[in-house]
């Protein structure tokens, strides 16, 4: 009787299967959080964006926000502690504020 057993062979970072499931894993968290910017419930008929999200959209600090809230560039609401930046009202802003391209020659 043959009582052998093979184990299979073990997954490491270098196999392909490995590299397969990682990338699969990454495309799945890349688009759970498009989904969830894309579909986060609005207040009021409005979608609202946070702080930390408009950071990173125009690339600014936490002084340059609360700077350009200050001087009234941007629209936002306080509820609490808690600001928040109406979508429409950003749009608004960035159309307000659009420079066409120079043609030169």
């Amino acid at each position: 009787m043959n009582t052998s057993c093979e184990w299979p062979s073990p997954i490491s970072k270098q196999t392909l299967e490995y590299k397969a499931l990682a990338a699969s894993l990454t495309a799945a968290t890349e688009q759970l959080r498009q989904t969830e910017t894309a579909c986060r419930p609005g207040l009021c008929g409005e979608r609202y964006y946070d702080g930390g999200e408009i950071m990173r959209k125009f690339h600014i600090g936490r002084t340059a926000l609360q700077e350009y809230r200050l001087k009234g560039l941007i629209p936002y609401t306080r509820i609490g502690g808690v600001i928040l930046y109406p979508h429409s009202g950003i749009e608004a802003v960035l159309r307000g504020n659009y420079c066409k391209p120079h043609k030169f020659g």
